[in-house]
Formats: structure tokens, sequence, C-alpha cells
């Protein structure tokens, strides 16, 4: 089997393609949206406008995304743990899983999206929800097939991971089969050989 028939065959097994090197690079004309520090949230959010909000995200659409996303940073860690009881985190794994039907809006959908599981995510709990529908794997798959190409979809799956990943137990198959430790010496790659802007 060559590199590209094993690549092909690990994507069908939601594992991470080991040997497939990646070869684009990120745009150093496309700005880089520096991520915000995790918002202490001090507004009142109601149970129903999160109930609708998290039900809009099932849509696949950005704008249903933003809303949440302004929703948490309003409500902070209130908010996230109704909007995790509401399933937006499975809601959101389910939008990742799927990121290669989501069209031309996925070039924004899901750094957006991984944005809104760094804000759900602030707990032991919340994180056990990222865990039990496989969201690290998927997490781990985008960084590898799309993050050489997408500065702003890397600088988001790697922030989530790195405040995630570390929940995981010794002994789950994500170690053995899923995680490549080539992938965060390619990042640095990635990083290293993007020329930056002006103003950066």
């Amino acid at each position: 089997m060559d590199e590209q028939e094993d690549a092909a065959a690990s994507g069908e097994q939601g594992l991470v393609p080991r040997p497939l090197r990646q070869r684009a690079s990120w745009d150093a004309e496309a700005p880089l949206q520096l991520l915000p520090a995790r918002p202490a949230g001090d507004a009142s959010v109601g149970v129903a406008d999160l109930q609708v909000i998290t039900s809009s995200i099932k849509e696949a659409n950005v704008a249903g995304m933003e809303r949440l996303c302004q929703a948490l940073r309003a409500g902070g860690h209130e908010a996230a743990e109704v909007a995790c009881g509401l399933g937006a985190v499975e809601a959101s794994v389910e939008l990742l899983r799927a990121a290669g039907s989501l069209g031309e809006d996925s070039e924004v959908l899901l750094p957006k999206t991984m944005e809104a599981l760094w804000l759900l995510i602030d707990d032991f709990e919340s994180c056990q929800r990222l865990i039990q529908v496989d969201g690290h794997s998927h997490l781990l798959r985008l960084a590898r097939t799309a993050g050489a190409g997408d500065a702003n979809l890397a600088m988001a799956s790697f922030r989530l991971l790195a405040e995630t990943l570390y929940n995981e137990s010794r002994n789950a198959r994500l170690w053995m089969e899923q995680f490549d430790p080539r992938l965060l010496t390619e990042a640095l790659e990635w990083a290293l050989a993007r020329e930056r802007m002006p103003g950066e």
C-alpha cells in the first residue's frame, strides 16, 4: 500500500493519516485572527435563548455559530454549563465530523466551531462530553489534513487541544492509534514558514 492509499484508509477509519506529508503552506496574505482570552462573562443569558441558539447550530451555518460564541462570551461559565446541558458540545463535534460536506463555509465555520468548543469546555465534566463523542480524533484529523493550509484553523484546533487533550485516559485508543507526535513538529514548521506580515 502506497502513502496515498494508506492515508485514504486511515481517513475512512477515522485515524490520523500518518505518512502523508502536508505540502500546503499558510497564506502570508491572509490576516491571522488572534484568539481572545477566555472572557469572565458577566451578562445574564436566558436558557430559552441558549436553547434556540444551540438548536440553530445544527443547521451548520456561520451566523448560528457566531451567535453561540457571543452568548458564551457574554454569559461565561454559567452560560457554558446550560449550553452543554442542551447538547452544544455534541452538536459542535458533529460539525467537525461532517467537515467534508460543509462546502464553502467550512473555512470560517470550522475555526468558529472550535472557538465555541473552547468557550463551552471549561471544566472536567464538559471535557468528558468532548471525549465521549470522540471529539479529539476529529480535531486531530482536521489539524493534520487542513491545518497546514489554514492558520486560523490550526490556531483554533491547537488551542482547544492544549486545554482538553490531557483529560484522555492514558490507555485511550487515541494515544495508540490516532495521535501522531509528528503533527506537533509539522505545526512548528507551518508557523516558521509563514512570513510575518507588517503589524503582526
